[in-house]
């Protein structure tokens, strides 16, 4: 395929599906046109996306959990976060707090108090388990007013849950969210040019994954046409894939998992992430998958496809809840640098190994379903057009992605 580009000509408009909207499941669900697993009193959508199951009608739309847990307020008099009892959640101080010192230092203000408070009720719980959170809101009460990167980020990646939970399909980023990424990008580019201070280490490695998120999460696009791998080639095409390059360059340079780390507390999550595959062979694979990557019982990681269909083989079971996130995230760990070269040369194997991930993926990441969604039907219009003549691929498509396209094939026009 190369550098080719591929300017799709003005199409008529897309007939799509109607959504099977469940007569039992929760108001939320159904804003957010999801299928509601109708779980009570908390069906597992609400769950992990952070917000109150609302079955009862009076219960708000998206509402964010608020009684009985634990809240920060800030405190001009110990420079950062004071730890309260629990009681129900109330506006923060209304009090203005420097963050950080010198050229790079800037006034919290009320909008920045609440998004760091939302941050700690409903971001972090949308991400992780307890000892997610936990760790999330000491990270929070003591690097947020000391480091303005960290706070930066912290503010944008809140900024950016709290669009989707009003809009999931949004793409029109808030004054708010814009503001704090390009800030963080810079301030955090600013510190890792300069020698690594220790009190920066966890920090530095904290802003860059959350960066990760806020750059996954960057989406503009609004149909497959406007997206990868349809759209014209473009420098910025896949920043998500280099940034997770870069998150592991921050890894190698901060270690997260040293002693006086507070990451280490973390150890078992991050096993999940960085979990093992096989040295060789197919045990496990969907033998249809085996045969288009051409894998066999004597291959190995010699092959760019061996790694990332592993993980796929192991996802196919695999829960969704809170326990699993880092499960989730292993497939983009195990994407050697020859797979990434795939899939910059828009290679078919590695797209559709890339959507099969999307698919199952999105339902458990809130924050590459807008991307997940929109790239995965991209990707099976380029490969309808462009490998129409794989079977292999077409027979796996139709079993595999069918179910996520909301458009016709037969609508597409053969002059991609």
């Amino acid at each position: 395929m190369g550098s080719k580009e591929i300017i799709p000509p003005a199409r008529a408009p897309r007939k799509r599906k109607p959504y099977q909207r469940s007569r039992k499941g929760c108001g939320n669900c159904k804003l957010r046109s999801v299928k509601c697993d109708e779980t009570k009193p908390q069906c597992l959508k609400c769950n992990v996306y952070g917000v109150v199951c609302n079955y009862a009608s009076t219960i708000a739309d998206l509402q964010a959990p608020t009684q009985g847990v634990e809240t920060w307020k800030l405190s001009n008099q110990t420079n950062g976060y004071k730890r309260l009892s629990k009681m129900p959640l109330e506006p923060l101080l209304q009090i203005a707090i420097n963050c950080g010192t010198g050229a790079s230092s800037f006034t919290l203000n009320d909008r920045c108090v609440d998004l760091m408070e939302q941050f700690r009720v409903t971001t972090l719980r949308s991400l992780g388990g307890p000892k997610f959170v936990d760790l999330g809101e000491r990270l929070l009460a003591k690097y947020a007013v000391q480091y303005p990167f960290f706070a930066h980020t912290i503010l944008a990646a809140t900024a950016l849950h709290e669009r989707y939970l009003k809009s999931p399909r949004a793409t029109t980023q808030t004054p708010s969210e814009f503001f704090h990424q390009n800030q963080s990008i810079k301030l955090f580019n600013e510190a890792l040019s300069r020698p690594i201070e220790q009190d920066a280490r966890d920090p530095l490695w904290a802003t860059a994954g959350f960066l990760g998120i806020v750059t996954f999460s960057s989406f503009d696009a609004t149909s497959p046409e406007e997206a990868w791998p349809l759209k014209p080639n473009d420098p910025s095409d896949l920043d998500w894939l280099r940034m997770s390059s870069g998150k592991m360059a921050v890894w190698n340079l901060t270690d997260p998992l040293r002693p006086d780390s507070m990451f280490l507390e973390a150890a078992q999550e991050y096993a999940q992430v960085f979990s093992p595959i096989p040295d060789r062979g197919i045990v496990g694979v969907d033998p249809q998958l085996a045969e288009i990557c051409e894998l066999d019982a004597t291959s190995t990681i010699s092959n760019p496809y061996f790694a990332v269909v592993h993980v796929l083989a192991r996802q196919r079971s695999l829960e969704y809840d809170m326990s699993t996130k880092g499960r989730w995230l292993n497939f983009l760990h195990h994407m050697s640098q020859p797979f990434r070269a795939k899939l910059f040369e828009k290679d078919p194997r590695a797209m559709l190994l890339l959507a099969l991930w999307y698919k199952r993926a999105r339902k458990a990441l809130w924050w590459i379903d807008r991307r997940a969604t929109i790239e995965t039907e991209a990707i099976c219009i380029y490969l309808e057009k462009f490998c129409r003549d794989d079977i292999r691929i077409q027979s796996l498509m139709s079993r595999e992605l069918k179910s996520e396209r909301s458009v016709d094939p037969c609508q597409c026009s053969d002059e991609l």
